[in-house]
């Protein structure tokens, strides 16, 4: 949830997007990144339907 709240900035689009994402058996695991996470760009994604 934490990973959600920071990007998302507020607790109810981050709950909204967490939801929907579990309800679609999208799951999280924490994996360790090759490099500082500093050097990744991110992009703000919302899902909108999986099929």
């Amino acid at each position: 949830m934490a990973m959600f709240l920071d990007h998302y900035g507020t607790l109810a689009k981050a709950d909204r997007q967490l939801q929907r994402a579990t309800a679609h058996g999208w799951y999280l695991y924490p994996v360790p990144l090759p490099r500082s996470a500093d050097d990744y760009r991110t992009y703000e994604v919302e899902i909108t339907g999986l099929s």
